[in-house]
C-alpha cells in the first residue's frame, strides 16, 4: 500500500531492474502522432514499455504489444506507469486499446495532468482480446488531487494502470496484455 500512495505522489521507484526497462541515462521515446486518430502510446520497444512496480515485470510482446506480469502481494497494489512524452491532441475524446488477461479481475487506469490533477476509470479485461475504450468526459477526478476537475488531455504528462486485488488478499500471478493504445 506504501509503495502504490508513493507512486501516484509520482515517487517512483524501481526495485530490483527490470530487464527491460530503459536506463536512466536514456531519454524518453516521443510516441508517434497517428493520423486522424491522435496519440499512438505504442509499445514497438523496449525504451517505450511502462516502469512495472515491485514484483512485476513489462515486456515487449508482439507486435506494439505489451506484457505485464506480476504476482499479488498482502494489502498491495501491482502498478506500472509511463510518461506520455508528447503533447496529446486537446480534441482527444478517448483512449482506446486492445487488451486480454489471464484472470479476471478490475484494472485502475490513472491520468495525471502536469498540474498534479488526476482522474481515473476502472476497465476490466477478459480472457480473450477485447478492444475498450475509455471515454474522457467519463473518467472520475481524484478528490485528493482535484483542481478544477475537468480533463485537458493537451495537458496529460503520465498514464498510470494498476490492480487493487492484492489489497484484497488476491493471490497467485496474473498477466495482462495491451497492444495499440491510442
Amino acid at each position: 500500500w506504501e509503495e502504490w500512495k508513493r507512486a501516484v505522489r509520482g515517487e517512483v521507484t524501481r526495485g530490483a531492474p527490470v530487464a527491460a526497462a530503459p536506463a536512466a541515462t536514456v531519454p524518453p521515446v516521443v510516441p508517434k502522432l497517428v493520423a486522424a486518430e491522435g496519440l499512438e502510446i505504442g509499445f514497438g520497444t523496449a525504451r517505450q514499455l511502462f516502469t512495472a512496480g515491485p514484483g512485476s515485470a513489462a515486456e515487449l510482446d508482439g507486435d506494439n504489444g505489451m506484457r505485464w506480469s506480476y504476482e499479488y502481494r498482502k494489502k498491495d497494489w501491482a502498478w506500472m506507469v509511463r510518461d506520455i512524452g508528447a503533447a496529446v491532441p486537446a480534441t482527444t475524446q478517448s483512449m482506446k486499446l486492445r487488451l486480454r488477461s489471464d484472470r479476471p479481475g478490475t484494472l485502475f487506469v490513472q491520468l495525471e495532468e502536469k498540474s498534479g490533477q488526476t482522474f481515473f476509470a476502472m476497465i476490466e479485461p477478459r480472457e480473450v482480446w477485447t478492444d475498450v475504450s475509455v471515454e474522457l468526459r467519463s473518467v472520475q477526478p481524484d478528490p485528493a488531487k482535484r483542481k478544477d476537475g475537468v480533463l485537458h488531455p493537451e495537458r496529460l504528462t503520465k498514464l498510470l494502470v494498476a490492480d487493487p486485488a492484492g489489497r484484497d488478499d488476491a493471490t497467485g500471478r496474473r498477466t495482462v496484455w495491451i497492444q495499440n493504445w491510442r
